[in-house]
């Protein structure tokens, strides 16, 4: 898993004895599975560039296609500067493949992902 490309969650904790450093692992994840597994929602922050009819059409029918239960969130800067917050009713399922989709079609935003179980991670 270290030697992969994919980012790693590390859990564990660091020893500082004699001027020398230790690090005791506790867990490895990788964060694409913690993602599908542990992520109980997630955020779409989008900038006001990025919205545009064909976006926002694509953006739709790819959240409809990972329909799911866990609730996702907008945050929509505007022009002015301010931020719009949008909660729709709809669910999705969140996965490693819905999650490269958004980045495609939003390759400039910020998707962000609440993780109550692992809540001591920053």
């Amino acid at each position: 898993m270290l030697e992969s490309d994919d980012p790693l969650l590390i859990s564990g904790r660091v020893n500082y004895r004699d001027e020398e450093v230790g690090m005791f692992v506790d867990n490895v994840h990788r964060l694409s599975e913690l993602r599908e597994t542990e992520a109980k929602s997630m955020l779409i922050k989008i900038g006001a560039e990025s919205l545009n009819q064909e976006s926002v059409s694509l953006l739709r029918r790819t959240l409809q296609k990972y329909s799911g239960d866990k609730p996702f969130t907008f945050s929509v800067q505007t022009p002015e500067a301010d931020s719009v917050t949008i909660t729709p009713e709809e669910r999705i399922n969140i996965t490693s493949t819905l999650i490269e989709e958004l980045e495609e079609i939003l390759p400039h935003q910020t998707l962000e992902f609440g993780y109550p179980s692992l809540k001591n991670f920053r």
